[in-house]
C-alpha cells in the first residue's frame, strides 16, 4: 500500500470512495482491520462521498470480526482444536 496516494491521485472522487470503501472491508480480524482503519480513514476525508463508504466497510469488517469471535469456540469444540 506504500503507493495508494499515487493511485488515489488518478482517480476521480467518485473512484477513490469506492476504492477506499473496499479497501476498509478486506479484512476480518481486528489487528489487520485497525491498520487499513489508518491508512484509508484519513484518506477519505480528501474526497466527495469517501467517508461514508469507509464507515460503511469498516461496520462490515467489525461485524464479521464478531460474527467470527462468536463461531470460533463452538467451531474449535466441534474440530476439536484448541
Amino acid at each position: 500500500m506504500e503507493h495508494i496516494d499515487e493511485l488515489l491521485a488518478r482517480m476521480r472522487d467518485d473512484e477513490a470512495a469506492g476504492f477506499l470503501g473496499g479497501l476498509s472491508n478486506l479484512y476480518c480480524d481486528r489487528e489487520r482491520r485497525a491498520k487499513i482503519e489508518s491508512l484509508v480513514v484519513p484518506r477519505a476525508a480528501k474526497y466527495d462521498g469517501a467517508q461514508a463508504f469507509v464507515a460503511r466497510g469498516l461496520e462490515q469488517s467489525q461485524q464479521c470480526i464478531a460474527r467470527v469471535e462468536r463461531q470460533l469456540p463452538a467451531l474449535r469444540r466441534v474440530l476439536g482444536v484448541k
